[in-house]
């Protein structure tokens, strides 16, 4: 979204004077895209990264304020001895 933005922005947000190689704006997306078919055809799931990901770094995909909670936790309720460790 954002590159579309900019390349909108350098054509000054005319449409006509947008031209064949704005469809370069979709390139980071084809590389997502063939990334998830290669997980596909290995893995049999396109999003198996997910799953190494939790599995070999103990990191799931959840909602921002969870984290959030999770760090004030840390830093008030914590023993004074695991607020200066480092994780």
């Amino acid at each position: 979204m954002a590159l579309a933005v900019e390349y909108l922005q350098q054509k000054r947000f005319r449409v006509d004077a947008v031209r064949l190689n704005a469809l370069a704006v979709l390139l980071p997306l084809c590389g997502f895209g063939v990334y998830l078919l290669i997980n596909q055809a290995i893995y049999d799931s396109p999003f198996q990264f997910l799953v190494s990901y939790k599995n070999h770094f103990g990191r799931h995909l959840s909602l921002p304020f969870e984290g959030f909670f999770s760090s004030w936790d840390g830093v008030f309720l914590s023993s004074p001895t695991k607020r200066f460790t480092i994780w």
